[in-house]
């Protein structure tokens, strides 16, 4: 897994807008795309080397409220630290 920049040369290799960048993170391959919380538990199921965070997303209810979460949390990342 790489973490780059959203920028322009990243958007056009897949896909993806500035602004569906700019309202949440991505976890791009080919076939495959998963933004916000989704692409985020993927991040960490891959940084862990573990399936656990994508388990989670098999508990009724969890999906939408990691999603909600995500939200706030982008909603409101210039007030965090």
């Amino acid at each position: 897994m790489e973490l780059v920049p959203s920028d322009d040369a990243v958007r056009e290799r897949w896909g993806l807008t500035p602004e569906q960048t700019a309202q949440a993170a991505w976890c791009v391959a080919p076939g495959v795309r998963f933004a916000g919380a989704a692409a985020v538990g993927l991040a960490v199921s891959v940084a862990w080397g573990s399936s656990f965070p994508l388990v989670l997303w098999r508990v009724p209810g969890f999906g939408r409220v990691a999603d909600a979460a995500y939200a706030w949390v982008a909603r409101n990342r210039h007030r965090l630290p």
